[in-house]
């Protein structure tokens, strides 16, 4: 029975949606525990500190539940904080950073990456209507040219939505020469798309050190790998039937039928390990495939609302994070290989 901090738009669209669906009941009562935004008359008054300490829950933020039923991730003020220090250190965020973002701030990639860690880096900030992006991507590095953005963000599908229309429409004027760093995660990145988008925005002066792999999720708070600012993203390619767990990746040339081109995503950040161990949770040498594991200051203790034997936990303290993939050989660079789980990705 949670209190609600929100506004009555969304109330009425909850209502409509009610309605609709036979839920009245439920809404009415969220009604009765709900405080509006627009009801607030008196912001002068000095509040009151909440005396909080470093392991009390900061908030519960739910995985986006693309694979999976979402699950409901309890950070605590030093999960978070751990993180936000370990990705400003790795990313070199400094008050000369301007940043734009269109991810939802219902998303860690908004929430955490590009507005608590830009706040904590005193770095100014615009935060883009996601609705807005998705009506008008192009707005996204037009907004970006005229700020003189130096840290922008997107999944895979937002370059790809971005590219759409502006092979369709075109764009002009742009000055991309600012970015520097372009943050490519959420979501399995394809390389291709990675290549036609720099190539695309070369032409506006982005650098192709911009593109920036990275990999995290909910569990970690954000972050678990980040390259090295600066450098050329790069891939590997490695012979499809040798990424079964357990089995070490084999490396085969580019452009060949047999091969899968992964992205490389960096190496773990301070305050968060990775492994990559077998089926009965052993670890494996680098190179070879098997589950991703992780743990650190900035890794949960669990889901809210499930019994200890239900937590996604090793005998001896990783999580497991449900991700396939591998340490680059000798460089110790992650790649992810795929979902323990059989999906199939159509469109």
């Amino acid at each position: 029975n949670p209190l609600v901090y929100t506004e009555d738009g969304q109330r009425t669209r909850l209502q409509d949606y009610a309605s609709a669906s036979g839920a009245t009941p439920l809404v009415d009562a969220l009604n009765k525990r709900s405080l509006f935004v627009e009801r607030v008359t008196d912001i002068s008054r000095p509040g009151r500190e909440h005396p909080v300490t470093a392991d009390d829950v900061a908030f519960i933020q739910f995985s986006s539940g693309s694979t999976s039923t979402p699950k409901g991730v309890v950070l605590t003020h030093r999960n978070v904080l751990t993180n936000i220090h370990a990705i400003i250190e790795r990313g070199l965020f400094s008050e000369r950073d301007v940043s734009l973002s269109w991810m939802p701030l219902t998303h860690d990639m908004g929430l955490i990456g590009f507005h608590l860690c830009m706040l904590a880096a005193n770095i100014e900030h615009t935060i883009m209507d996601t609705r807005l992006f998705s009506r008008r991507p192009l707005l996204w590095l037009e907004e970006a040219s005229r700020i003189g953005a130096t840290l922008l963000s997107s999944p895979n599908f937002g370059y790809k939505h971005f590219l759409k229309l502006y092979e369709a429409k075109g764009l002009d004027g742009l000055d991309l020469s600012r970015v520097r760093l372009l943050f490519n995660g959420a979501e399995p990145i394809s390389v291709p798309l990675c290549e036609r988008f720099m190539k695309e925005m070369q032409r506006f002066g982005l650098a192709q050190t911009a593109m920036y792999p990275v990999y995290g999720l909910a569990e970690a708070s954000l972050a678990v790998s980040l390259p090295e600012p600066g450098q050329p993203y790069h891939s590997v390619t490695v012979e499809r039937a040798s990424l079964a767990v357990g089995h070490p990746a084999v490396p085969i040339p580019r452009g060949s039928a047999r091969g899968l081109e992964l992205m490389v995503v960096g190496k773990p950040i301070r305050d968060c390990e990775v492994r990559v161990a077998d089926d009965e949770d052993r670890p494996l040498a680098t190179g070879t495939v098997g589950h991703l594991q992780i743990r650190g200051g900035n890794v949960t203790s669990g889901y809210v609302g499930l019994s200890k034997d239900q937590q996604p936990l090793t005998a001896d303290g990783w999580l497991r994070t449900g991700d396939l993939g591998f340490l680059t050989v000798p460089e110790g660079e992650l790649v992810i290989t795929g979902r323990q789980k059989e999906i199939i990705f159509v469109n």
